[in-house]
């Protein structure tokens, strides 16, 4: 399918932000069906799916940001998401070596 005579493929390489957010629904969509697959509690599959929805909103975040074009701003944004993620690992539940 193409358009403009663009295949989706060139046009998703030409906006990293929606390659980005592909990857991102592609992935959590099959972690969600192996944990389906696997019988694991519900618990789990909406913990996953809740990570996709802060994981898209830090993403746009990221994007107003920058959009917004001042850099001490941009700069305190990343640095905030950037210590988030920092103490997810550091500070989350370990289970057989990844922390949550």
């Amino acid at each position: 399918m193409e358009r403009n005579g663009v295949s989706w493929v060139s046009h998703l390489h030409m906006r990293p932000r929606a390659l980005a957010v592909a990857c991102a629904l592609a992935a959590t969509a099959a972690g969600l069906a192996y944990l389906t697959a696997a019988g694991a509690p519900f618990r789990y599959v909406a913990i996953n799916a809740g990570a996709l929805a802060i994981g898209l909103a830090a993403l746009r975040v990221a994007t107003l940001v920058v959009r917004i074009g001042d850099a001490r701003f941009a700069g305190a944004a990343m640095l905030a998401l950037g210590l988030a993620l920092l103490a997810t690992a550091s500070l989350g539940v370990a289970v057989e070596g990844a922390s949550r």
